[in-house]
């Protein structure tokens, strides 16, 4: 796949020019066998002043339908300086100064992840706090919600004023698309 946004001229002719050497075979790529959904806990020991941890779960992929209410979890939690793993990770504890949601909606594996670096003694509490949040967020209400889906669209919007990453928005649903 390949995405050209912008005032390109003679997109096609310059395409066929610049790939006319490669094969049309595409290669066989390996098969990756699918990790377990069981709880794996993986430490590194490492001399550093600070400790990473991520939080994650294996999740459904970008084709089914439910992988948008994970988009509006991940407002919920992580939009900006204001989600709530941030609200109290972050901003009421000062607990970690990076922390961040991530949802990852692939083609053919999705995951949800926390992540932050912290002084190793509050990674205990750390987790603690992430998962209330979550057991928490059986309580959002509706306005939180509108307000969730209302900063997806924002930044929907906020980023793809920028054509790189339109073009990389493009391609992306190109394959959800095709596959």
């Amino acid at each position: 796949i390949i995405s050209v946004v912008g005032n390109v001229r003679n997109t096609k002719n310059k395409l066929e020019k610049a790939f006319k050497f490669k094969p049309k075979i595409l290669p066989k790529t390996k098969k990756i066998s699918e990790p377990k959904n069981k709880l794996t806990i993986k430490k590194e020991k490492k001399k550093i002043l600070n400790s990473y941890l991520v939080l994650g779960y294996k999740t459904i992929t970008r084709k089914e339908k439910n992988s948008y209410v994970l988009d509006v979890i991940k407002a919920l939690l992580g939009r900006g300086q204001s989600g709530k793993i941030i609200e109290e990770i972050r901003n009421k504890r000062g607990l970690a100064y990076e922390v961040n949601v991530i949802n990852e909606p692939a083609i053919n594996y999705g995951y949800f992840a926390v992540y932050l670096n912290t002084d190793k003694k509050n990674i205990p509490l750390a987790i603690k706090i992430i998962l209330d949040v979550f057991k928490n967020l059986k309580n959002i209400t509706n306005k939180e919600i509108a307000e969730a889906k209302g900063f997806i669209e924002g930044q929907y919007i906020l980023e793809n004023e920028d054509t790189r990453e339109l073009a990389d928005e493009l391609s992306y649903w190109q394959q959800v698309n095709s596959a």
